[in-house]
């Protein structure tokens, strides 16, 4: 208190609660989180490996898909940070879906946690894959015997 009887103005004086503001009602963490669309792109290589043990991931459909997945996600997430104000556009996943996952980081100045859980996603699906396929590679190479007879055609 002051001399006058007011009390003195200062930091523990602020918000006597005519002038405070609302708190407001914080939104499910589902639907607050911009990063859902950025997750499931950044772990999609791991897709690859479910598709190397069906042995389909030689095959033009299941790659075209793939592909289509990679850029709707980009799409979707591209969408959702525009909403934002963020200016990301998706079209940077065809090249690569790690350099539209770099280019939403530097844009939105979020985590640069996703661009690096793709590429330990990418390892590990490389790993797999070599672990998965083995030999297998060079499957369809024939193997000559020491008994074969082999003829040479020019």
């Amino acid at each position: 208190m002051q001399g006058n009887g007011r009390p003195a103005q200062g930091w523990h004086m602020q918000g006597r609660g005519d002038d405070e503001v609302p708190i407001e009602e914080r939104a499910p963490l589902l639907a607050r989180s911009v990063n859902r669309f950025a997750v499931a792109l950044a772990l999609l290589p791991l897709v690859q490996i479910l598709l190397m043990s069906m042995n389909v991931w030689r095959n033009l459909a299941a790659d075209l898909v793939y592909w289509g997945v990679v850029i709707w996600l980009a799409f979707l997430d591209a969408r959702e940070l525009r909403r934002l104000g963020h200016q990301v556009t998706w079209a940077w996943a065809i090249l690569l879906p790690i350099v539209h996952l770099i280019h939403r980081t530097r844009r939105s100045g979020q985590t640069s946690l996703i661009p690096w859980l793709w590429v330990a996603s990418t390892t590990a699906a490389i790993i797999a894959g070599l672990a998965i396929l083995g030999g297998d590679l060079g499957a369809s190479d024939p193997v000559v015997e020491e008994g074969d007879q082999v003829i040479f055609v020019d």
